[in-house]
């Protein structure tokens, strides 16, 4: 069984509530980049006030500013977040989104596939015990569940028509009801008899 079908008002309400927290969060960023602006005015650093609209004029990035620009989106935060860490010498005020994907659209696009593989790489080494690193159990059988498929399952098979019970590999069908048993048991609460104690 699935999820209940949401109503329309419920969509309606869902999309409203997204809508809304979108627009404070832009507001929060804005709201960042002004006080930013306010600061460095008042500490008599801005040079000049930003062009309309928010556009950062004459902004070249420097190599600090692209590697700073791929790690922070390697790390999964937002473009607006980004930008706000990204100052324009001319103007020493943070850049706006604009000028942060027009200038670091390659920064923007490789860093989370970096991170992605530096995680990855790092999660292999601990799994196989090589690159001078330990090797790990829980790095392994994280791999073999996501990379490979594997699952941690335990199959029990009736035969409806004869009632014959197909016990898992490796165990005879007295086993598993004596394992089943033993589990139940150990469920059952202190003090409660389970079904066919006396």
């Amino acid at each position: 069984m699935g999820r209940p079908r949401m109503t329309d008002e419920e969509r309606e309400a869902k999309r409203l509530a997204k809508n809304a927290r979108q627009r404070e969060r832009r507001a929060h960023v804005k709201r960042a980049k002004e006080d930013a602006r306010r600061k460095l005015a008042r500490e008599g650093v801005l040079k000049s006030e930003p062009a309309v609209g928010g556009a950062a004029t004459g902004f070249e990035p420097t190599l600090e500013d692209r590697a700073r620009v791929q790690s922070l989106a390697g790390l999964g935060m937002r473009h607006d977040e980004i930008a706000i860490m990204v100052v324009n010498p001319a103007t020493n005020a943070p850049v706006d989104e604009k000028t942060l994907r027009r200038h670091f659209e390659p920064e923007l696009r490789e860093g989370p596939v970096k991170a992605n593989s530096k995680v990855a790489e790092s999660l292999y080494q601990q799994a196989t015990g090589t690159g001078g690193v330990a090797r790990s159990t829980t790095a392994g059988i994280f791999w073999a569940k996501s990379r490979m498929g594997w699952r941690e399952t335990q199959h029990v098979e009736v035969d409806v028509k004869s009632g014959v019970l197909i016990a898992p590999a490796g165990m005879s069908p007295e086993d598993w009801v004596r394992a089943a048993h033993e589990a139940n048991a150990d469920k059952t609460e202190p003090g409660k008899k389970s079904e066919g104690e006396g």
